[in-house]
């Protein structure tokens, strides 16, 4: 028989209940003198630029004081004893939903690479917390939403100096609060904001009102509600970030079936569903189903009032740039935005830029005869055009990158893009 030297011999059911009783006093004794851990101490980023790796830590940090249970804070006494003797807590799950530009709307390398990094600096700092990539079943079984942008902005008000900044924040999936935020300057001055595959072919920035619902919520404190449009799309986000994930491996067929899938939600029909399946049917040469995406596109630009499309021109011409692939778009671009423009009723200035070689005088009359010979082309593909539209040249002055080179380094400075105003405007 078993023997238990501070006690001797176990002697039936009547030792054993006094046993158990004289360890439950033991608890209750060391209970007594348990304190509760003391409340992390949140580690701020602060507003010093920093090198990459510190500010993933920092933001780690920050991030996982905030989200830590509140359990392993505030607990007193016996419960928090009886919890530890239970072992370590249930894993919660946080699904990411990818970070994006704030610029633009795009996921790209930087975004990417920040997003990873950051998961798996959080996942150390918080062992009892998965991480899962954005998809319909794990947004179901996720506890948390994470979400960040990378922004270039001004680092004070009214400040000339611009640097990039990560801005995070992590989301209560049942109240749809704000339960930890972060941000940090970076130093590197020039991070990778290449596109990823899936952004790199659309033919608009992607800023729509998903994504400024996004940024909005990334830059939102601890306690705030995430922006209403934002959280209640994210089902649909989930199927979104399938579908690019299909196009960056090539299934363009996938990919176009999530596509689909996603504009048959009522809150699918958005500019990355459209612009997704512009680009899919143009990678399994479907031309006409291209266009008639295209077309939704642009109908749906115009209803946010964020047309961003931008056509390229050659070095002292008002012929589009000689490229095959985008010359061939162009047209279906011009015929599309023309006959969305006349069936809408919209009103926009034709903006027409040069780069920065050549006289100021020059640079003014070429950049006009830019935004003009692109209204005279929607006026052929959408008779009325021309009465809903005013050509503006801007010259050299909304360079972007003002080198001044003729080359494929300052293409985008031999641009025409568009604004909406109101048609009032074009009657005065």
């Amino acid at each position: 028989m078993p023997v238990i030297p501070a006690f001797g011999p176990i002697r039936g059911a009547g030792f054993r209940s006094t046993l158990l009783l004289g360890l439950l006093v033991a608890l209750l004794l060391c209970a007594g003198c348990a304190q509760p851990p003391p409340a992390p101490v949140a580690v701020a980023p602060g507003e010093t630029p920093l090198a990459y790796a510190m500010a993933v830590q920092a933001l780690s940090a920050d991030l996982s004081a905030q989200v830590r249970p509140a359990s392993e804070r505030t607990e007193p006494g016996v419960a928090a004893v009886l919890n530890r003797l239970k072992g370590p807590p249930p894993a919660r799950q946080v699904v990411v939903d990818p970070f994006i530009d704030a610029q633009n709307g795009y996921g790209t390398q930087m975004t990417q690479r920040l997003q990873d990094d950051l998961s798996r600096a959080l996942l150390a700092a918080t062992p009892d917390i998965r991480f899962a990539s954005l998809t319909a079943d794990n947004l179901a079984a996720s506890s948390y939403v994470m979400t960040g942008t990378v922004s270039f902005e001004p680092v004070a008000q009214g400040s000339g100096e611009r640097r990039y900044r990560a801005l995070i924040s992590v989301v209560d999936t049942r109240s749809a609060r704000v339960v930890a935020h972060s941000s940090a300057w970076l130093a590197e001055r020039n991070p990778d904001m290449t596109p990823l595959a899936a952004f790199q072919d659309s033919p608009v920035f992607l800023n729509d009102r998903y994504a400024r619902g996004l940024v909005t919520t990334a830059r939102g404190p601890a306690g705030a509600a995430a922006d209403a449009v934002y959280f209640n799309q994210l089902s649909t986000a989930a199927l979104l970030a399938d579908a690019q994930e299909a196009y960056a491996r090539d299934a363009f067929r996938d990919a176009l079936g999530l596509y689909q899938r996603a504009e048959s939600r009522a809150d699918g029909r958005s500019m990355k569903t459209y612009s997704g399946l512009y680009v899919s049917h143009l990678k399994l040469n479907n031309l006409s189903e291209a266009e008639r995406a295209f077309g939704q596109l642009v109908s749906v630009a115009l209803g946010e009032g964020n047309l961003s499309i931008r056509f390229l021109f050659r070095v002292n011409s008002t012929e589009f740039i000689a490229d095959p692939r985008l010359s061939e778009q162009y047209r279906l671009w011009v015929r599309q935005l023309a006959q969305q423009v006349v069936r809408n009723r919209v009103c926009l200035e034709v903006l027409g830029h040069s780069s920065r070689s050549g006289s100021e005088a020059y640079n003014d009359q070429l950049s006009l005869a830019r935004a003009e010979a692109l209204r005279r082309q929607m006026q052929a593909d959408g008779p009325g055009a021309l009465q809903l539209t005013r050509a503006i040249g801007r010259g050299t002055r909304d360079n972007l990158v003002g080198s001044g080179t003729d080359d494929a380094r300052d293409a985008v400075d031999r641009r025409v893009e568009f604004r909406l105003i109101p048609c009032t405007v074009l009657r005065s």
